[in-house]
């Protein structure tokens, strides 16, 4: 490895019949660890809404800007399903590209949903990558304990 180039980030990943598990080393050597659902979906619950399609959430926030952006958004259990397309964590408020607000109010449960398999959309919440985009360098270990 030349004296230039950082390391890769380093990454280790278990998927079970619920969960998965990430945890990770950054190139400056930081920990990080993430936990989310093995079907690759995220949840939240709705803090405010207004007629103009923006949602408020709890945890966007504490996302990278414009990470749900392409996501899609469902509320709990099923209902209108409607596109992300555009996220600001500065103030925690996505906007859909449709009319999803009519099946959620302030305290709803939502689904956000990228598409991915969880191995991969942990490692973008690990790495802070938004969909579309390319992952960083990693070196990835990948490991299961769902039943056999």
């Amino acid at each position: 490895m030349s004296m230039n180039r950082r390391p890769p980030w380093q990454i280790w990943i278990d998927t079970g019949g619920t969960f998965t598990d990430c945890v990770a080393v950054d190139p400056g050597g930081g920990a990080h660890s993430c936990k989310l659902l093995s079907s690759g979906a995220l949840r939240d619950r709705v803090d405010a809404t207004d007629e103009d399609g923006v949602l408020r959430l709890r945890g966007a926030s504490e996302l990278p800007h414009n990470f749900l952006t392409g996501f899609r958004i469902s509320p709990l259990g099923g209902g209108a399903e409607a596109e992300v397309v555009d996220h600001d964590s500065a103030t925690g408020s996505i906007r859909v590209g449709a009319s999803v607000l009519v099946d959620l109010e302030v305290g709803s449960a939502v689904e956000l949903i990228s598409g991915e398999e969880a191995p991969l959309l942990a490692a973008r919440l690990i790495t802070g990558t938004p969909l579309g985009t390319d992952l960083p360098p990693v070196a990835m270990r990948l490991a299961t304990t769902r039943g056999t």
